[in-house]
């Protein structure tokens, strides 16, 4: 009889627990910040307009961390024995620092070419929600810039990753295998953005992430490629912004 070893970390986990956490993390990340935003809605707009958009889009920024590495926290690390080196939080070997960055070049074609198929497809060319509502507002303070850019490019990347890459993907990898992993953690990570214009590059990045972990052996290299993403994704739409308003 062949003697497999033990699971150990994140694999060790039953499907129950996993299931839980990520139900909980999701649960907590969509209810409480959709209060909020009823709030901010029914209190003070009255209607859903251009600032009721932007004060939900940060508290969703804000949030997520809380619900993603709080419930991973106080459930898998207090309760259950884990630690954050089982979530990936180990370090990483230093050549990363800079194939990271140029991972994330060589992907930039790809994620230009899949947005714009998706907006031919789908007849939006050139959508950017998060341009529609900045633009709504009239002008954008350096403040709110600085307050999306740390939350948006820095705060959700690192918390996306620690559910996505951290969880998910180490125990989908300990049961069916690398493909089945990279691809089901990218497909969870994109419907996540629930926006459809975006879909297949949000994919294509989940994929690219979930291979950052698998050959990095850290969640490090993912979390500094989606932070380096994100935030010049939010460089650039804040400087299209300004010149369009100069």
């Amino acid at each position: 009889m062949i003697e497999y070893p033990a699971r150990q970390g994140i694999a060790a986990l039953s499907g129950r627990r996993v299931l839980i956490l990520l139900t909980l993390s999701l649960v907590l990340y969509i209810a409480v910040p959709a209060l909020a935003v009823t709030v901010v809605v029914v209190v003070g707009e009255g209607g859903f307009g251009a600032a009721a958009a932007i004060t939900s889009f940060l508290v969703l920024l804000a949030f997520q961390p809380v619900a993603f590495v709080g419930a991973s926290y106080f459930l898998a690390i207090r309760r259950w024995g884990m630690t954050w080196r089982d979530f990936g939080l180990n370090a990483m070997a230093r050549k990363w620092l800079y194939l990271v960055p140029v991972c994330w070049l060589l992907t930039l074609p790809i994620v230009g070419v899949l947005k714009y198929a998706a907006d031919y497809l789908l007849g939006t060319p050139g959508s950017n929600p998060y341009a529609d509502a900045f633009e709504a507002l009239g002008s954008v303070s350096p403040g709110l810039m600085v307050a999306v850019i740390v939350l948006g490019g820095i705060v959700v990347p690192a918390s996306e990753e620690f559910l996505f890459r951290g969880l998910v993907y180490p125990w989908l990898r300990s049961r069916w295998g690398v493909f089945v992993a990279v691809l089901v953690s990218a497909l969870l990570f994109s419907m996540l953005h629930l926006q459809l214009a975006i879909l297949a590059p949000i994919l294509f990045l989940g994929i690219a992430l979930a291979l950052l972990r698998e050959y990095s052996d850290s969640l490090w290299p993912p979390i500094l490629f989606h932070a380096i993403h994100n935030t010049a994704m939010f460089i650039a739409l804040f400087s299209m912004l300004e010149a369009g308003a100069a």
